[in-house]
């Protein structure tokens, strides 16, 4: 089963005609005087493989083509229809499959067109396509197929022919002035045709020019005829159209896989070539000033490209993102002027030049933060609105649609509730509670703000692996009497900068066997519950415990928890109680002679049954 092309899912609404024809037989043609109908405008390039949804027997402009087949002639007995018996293919060129095109003879004109957006000089050329195979050797030249100045089906721009000798002519605003011929095509044979309209500088020496069998994908070959020959130049092309001529002694040919675009690539696409279609389009977002977004978009197709574009006015006018290029794209820091814009991206397959624009158009909703506090009302993950509410004024409180940041007045994790940092974050003035807990499993950033405190702990944080938290310049952390800081990450040990109020408790429960950082900060409880294997030195980095000094170590000594630098003097001051708990804690660390640690204790030494102090050397 085919589906429909996507350049045709993208159509402009455009005014209505109501039509009215006056017919004027004239050279096997049919002329039309209209007035305006309802028609839709299909984006270039554009691709009518006669997919399967026609159902079979569909008259061209009638039923599930209307919507593409909509300007020309009205349909009726002597239209050309959709045929499963027409389905045509050519070797090399990508084909979409399902159902064909019978062009039958005439009778009543029905020629039949599909309008697609206004090309003008500055396009430099517009270029059509399709599959034809002649059935029957007409007795009077006839026309196949043509692009148009208008939507109404007179004279053809560039005109695509066959004459009595089976043979392709083109014309030039013309039906009479014909250039040379191809050579003969048999009965019942598939051929590949491409027309090209080119708009040259001069006046009046436009170019149509025709190539028969052509191979698929590439470069653009020399034509096989072309003409400079017939009437005026035109100053816009806007429609394909199928004929079907008023003449009943005209041939019947089957047409397939039309396609229409701007160059040589949209319109002979190599077999392999699979166009470019959106699966999930970018979705709206909501973010705070200061903060970025990033909007997604999951495409397929062969070799895609993409271009992300912005509309500042709802919609009416869009304009590149400059080197947005990418299947995601992020906003710069986001300010209010920013609310209410609208993002789109165009994907297109390189091999064909199709494109397909995703809709609708993402939103986004830019939130002065300043103005909101938030609070949580259950455990998850911080950037979830479902883990928190809002308020404007500490005292209504309604759903947050998204997690907080640093832009935010106040933030607070409230008792028995725990908090998972799983994707980058950023706080100010955070309060986590006695009994809430934050674990951080991604970057945390802790930005300084206007409280002299941007993040007051007297509950739990625990970094976890692949989690860090980071200080800006300035920004302040504090442990209140009853925290607990806990790094449980099995990465190199780095303890944040902070102030250990009296009361507060510093532990390792994990981390690699590098040096750990932070240490040489002044700790109230500290304690390394690390007692894994891998031998870790501290380097000489803890000198300050204000109360106890806790221990673990590992059963190997090799693999045990060392206390010196290499080389100098070691200083510890512990003020209440230092305790081997289990395992070898060694005094040195691969010390050189006279190295020296002095341990200032005020407390007990106290090494409990299982436990090991060791000097090593």
């Amino acid at each position: 089963m085919k589906t429909r092309a996507t350049g045709r899912s993208q159509q402009t609404p455009v005014s209505r005609r109501l039509a009215r024809g006056l017919l004027l037989p004239g050279a096997g043609l049919a002329f039309a005087l209209w007035i305006p109908a309802a028609h839709a405008l299909v984006t270039l390039p554009f691709h009518e493989p006669f997919p399967d949804s026609y159902p079979e027997g569909t008259l061209l402009g009638a039923g599930a083509t209307a919507s593409v087949w909509d300007s020309g002639q009205g349909t009726g007995g002597g239209s050309a229809h959709v045929s499963s018996a027409a389905a045509l293919s050519y070797s090399g060129l990508a084909t979409g499959g399902g159902r064909g095109l019978v062009q039958p003879q005439g009778g009543t004109a029905r020629n039949r067109g599909a309008s697609f957006t206004p090309q003008t000089a500055s396009a430099g050329a517009v270029y059509a396509s399709f599959l034809l195979q002649p059935k029957t050797t007409p007795s009077s030249t006839r026309l196949i197929a043509y692009l148009r100045s208008d939507s109404s089906s007179g004279t053809p721009s560039a005109g695509v022919f066959i004459n009595t000798a089976r043979q392709l002519q083109v014309s030039r605003n013309s039906t009479s002035s014909l250039s040379s011929p191809t050579a003969a095509l048999d009965l019942d044979t598939t051929y590949f045709v491409v027309l090209r309209y080119k708009w040259n500088p001069g006046s009046n020496d436009d170019e149509v020019a025709l190539w028969l069998n052509p191979p698929p994908g590439g470069s653009e070959p020399a034509p096989t005829i072309s003409t400079t020959s017939g009437g005026g130049d035109v100053s816009q092309l806007i429609s394909f159209f199928v004929s079907v001529p008023s003449t009943s002694t005209a041939s019947t040919n089957w047409l397939d896989e039309i396609r229409v675009g701007t160059n040589w690539a949209q319109v002979t696409p190599a077999a392999g070539c699979t166009s470019a279609s959106i699966t999930t389009a970018p979705t709206n977002q909501t973010a705070y000033v200061g903060q970025t977004v990033t909007f997604h978009v999951v495409a397929a197709g062969t070799t895609l490209t993409n271009q992300w574009e912005l509309s500042t006015d709802s919609g009416s006018t869009w304009s590149a993102i400059p080197g947005a290029t990418a299947s995601s794209y992020t906003t710069p820091a986001l300010t209010l002027a920013d609310n209410g814009n609208q993002y789109r991206v165009i994907v297109g397959a390189a091999c064909d030049g199709i494109t397909v624009t995703s809709a609708p158009p993402a939103v986004l909703t830019v939130i002065d933060a300043s103005v909101y506090s938030f609070r949580t009302v259950t455990n998850g993950t911080w950037q979830a609105g479902s883990t928190w509410e809002q308020s404007t004024d500490g005292v209504n409180w309604s759903p947050a649609s998204a997690g907080p940041f640093h832009g935010n007045s106040n933030i607070t994790i409230r008792a028995g509730h725990t908090v998972t940092v799983s994707a980058p974050a950023s706080a100010d003035d955070l309060l986590i509670e006695s009994g809430a807990q934050l674990n951080v499993a991604s970057t945390f950033t802790l930005n300084n703000g206007a409280a002299a405190v941007d993040c007051n702990v007297l509950g739990t944080i625990e970094v976890q692996t692949g989690g860090s938290i980071a200080n800006t310049t300035g920004a302040a952390l504090r442990f209140n009497n009853g925290s607990r800081f806990v790094w449980n990450s099995t990465a190199t040990v780095a303890i944040p900068t902070a102030t250990w109020e009296d009361g507060s408790l510093c532990e390792v429960q994990n981390g690699s066997t590098s040096p750990p950082s932070g240490l040489g900060q002044s700790f109230y409880d500290f304690y390394w519950n690390k007692p894994s294997a891998g031998a870790v030195n501290l380097a000489g980095g803890l000198t300050t415990v204000r109360n106890n000094l806790r221990m673990k170590g590992w059963t190997d000594p090799a693999s045990s928890v060392r206390f010196l630098a290499a080389t100098g003097t070691n200083n510890l001051q512990v003020d209440g109680d230092f305790i081997v708990e289990s395992g070898y804690i060694t005094i040195s660390g691969g010390s050189q002679t006279n190295t020296v640690w002095n341990l200032y204790l005020r407390g007990d030494f106290l090494v409990q049954s299982g436990g090991i102090f060791d000097s090593r050397t």
